[in-house]
């Protein structure tokens, strides 16, 4: 997760895309990180372009984001991801 990646970032409730289902974790708005994501034999990188999101108030938010329920263990890829390796 990236809160023990990425100093700085912070796991918070209130912020999410999903409602009460997940929280999102804020960042320092100039992190420089790549997250790899392995799926069969192909390998797809994001940079911190399709994964930081800036908010109105200037806060930064991670596209990634983690379940409120610990006992889930589903993943779930929206469109940040989508649009940079279908598209």
């Amino acid at each position: 997760m990236p809160d023990a990646a990425i100093p700085g970032a912070q796991l918070q409730q209130g912020i999410s895309t999903l409602g009460n289902l997940s929280m999102a974790y804020t960042l320092p708005c100039n992190t420089q990180f790549t997250f790899g994501l392995v799926v069969g034999s192909q390998t797809f990188v994001l940079d911190q372009s399709s994964l930081i999101v800036t908010m109105s108030n200037g806060q930064c938010v991670s596209g990634i984001e983690a379940w409120t329920d610990p006992q889930q263990a589903q993943y779930m890829f929206g469109s940040r991801f989508l649009s940079t390796v279908y598209l």
